[in-house]
């Protein structure tokens, strides 16, 4: 997707880490658009995911009740199809999050979230730690997305990181997709 992350930059100061960035070149690939649900799900489109087959990542099948009887009985009934638009978080403060290791050898990270002990035991695993050596603390800052944590954590360098609201906007975050009901 367009602006959607393709690298990270890690440098001691400001001036290097322009530079770096400077120096990157990316290539893509051209490949099929699919650009709807219905494009995505139909037999002959490619899969995008080998893990999804039929393009269908989460599928919710929600069975309460008797739904025949309660239509036969309703005074009125409408069948429409509902779409949902996608969406963008769009924060005002400035993504950033610090990341050290104490004396104690435990990784800190203080970051905004909305789990601590998620986060904790996701980087705990993804730099194979127990959990008594890896610390979140969450304090004044908006949440930076998965992938900056991720920086902070693998570096091992006490860091931080911040990512200004313009900029933010255009490199991407998590986004709801659209869908249909």
């Amino acid at each position: 997707m367009r602006f959607d992350q393709v690298a990270a930059v890690v440098a001691e100061t400001a001036q290097q880490a322009s530079q770096a960035v400077d120096m990157i070149r990316v290539e893509y690939q051209d490949l099929p658009i699919i650009a709807t649900l219905e494009q995505a799900m139909i037999k002959e489109a490619p899969v995008l995911h080998a893990d999804y087959p039929g393009n269908i990542a989460h599928s919710i099948r929600i069975r309460r009740g008797n739904t025949e009887s309660a239509l036969a009985q309703a005074a009125l009934v409408f069948e429409e199809e509902y779409r949902t638009p996608m969406q963008e978080h769009a924060y005002l403060e400035l993504e950033s999050g610090m990341a050290y290791i104490d004396d104690t050898g435990t990784i800190v990270v203080r970051a905004a979230g909305q789990n601590p002990h998620d986060d904790q035991l996701q980087i705990a695993k993804a730099l194979d730690l127990p959990l008594d050596r890896v610390r979140v603390v969450y304090g004044l800052w908006v949440e930076p997305s998965g992938d900056v944590k991720i920086y902070l954590y693998k570096s091992c360098w006490p860091g931080r990181l911040e990512i200004g609201s313009t900029s933010r906007y255009y490199l991407g975050s998590q986004r709801v997709n659209p869908g249909s009901l």
